[in-house]
């Protein structure tokens, strides 16, 4: 209850930045939905930043994504783009989860090229 209302807080004069962490840490699934359609809704008013390990929530609900490891940026492209990165045998659930931890295991292997000039 306290995390929505910060959140609603936080978003009630539609600033043009709203950096937010762990959004939907203890959200039920239905409370997560909802949040995802708000993250959409705020992002066409403004600048959305989410730090979350739910890659899922980031998928589901952002149009830009970004990795970053080690306080360095890996990886930024579109939600398709980093399911695209994803090899089968990694790990993960769904081709979101697999694609932050082939990019992830490929940047602690020193195999990953990034492509991006970011």
């Amino acid at each position: 209850m306290l995390r929505r209302a910060g959140i609603a807080c936080a978003i009630v004069n539609e600033p043009e930045l709203l950096i937010l962490d762990e959004p939907t840490t203890g959200l039920d699934p239905e409370q997560r939905a909802s949040f995802r359609g708000l993250l959409r809704s705020h992002g066409t008013k403004g600048v959305v930043i989410v730090a979350t390990h739910m890659v899922e929530d980031v998928i589901a609900a952002c149009t830009d994504v970004a990795v970053m490891y080690g306080g360095r940026l890996v990886f930024r492209g579109s939600p398709a783009q980093l399911e695209h990165a994803g090899i089968p045998e990694a790990l993960g659930d769904t081709p979101g989860e697999r694609g932050y931890t082939t990019i992830l295991e490929r940047v602690r292997n020193h195999t990953y090229e990034k492509s991006s000039p970011y």
